[in-house]
């Protein structure tokens, strides 16, 4: 069996196309390239005003709830991460048979 090992840059390129094409959803790929910001200060904006305008409706749980922990991780901002939380319950709520994955954050739903 052969093993190939591919510079980060070549397989990040590759993959980033691969997701942008398959993926046509304009939230996600907003969450993509506010990913790949590399100023910190610019992520959290970006990723606070993603967390603004999220439609849980019609996202992944899993999408979601990395995406409500990446918020609270980037900010230092206490509304923030309360806001992140927000999101989180919500999830929770909306899918109640998921609440597993949350559980560390904020318990069971009820």
């Amino acid at each position: 069996m052969q093993t190939y090992c591919l510079k980060r840059e070549i397989t990040s390129d590759w993959l980033d196309a691969v997701l942008t094409a398959a993926d046509k959803d304009p939230w996600r790929a907003r969450l993509r390239q506010a990913s790949d910001i590399s100023d910190p200060t610019e992520r959290r904006v970006a990723l606070e005003r993603l967390a603004d305008d999220v439609d849980i409706e019609h996202q992944p749980v899993r999408v979601l709830t990395r995406f409500a922990s990446r918020v609270a991780e980037h900010s230092a901002d206490p509304e923030v991460a309360e806001r992140s939380a927000d999101l989180l319950e919500r999830v929770c709520r909306r899918y109640p048979a998921t609440w597993w994955p949350l559980l560390s954050r904020l318990g069971p739903c009820g």
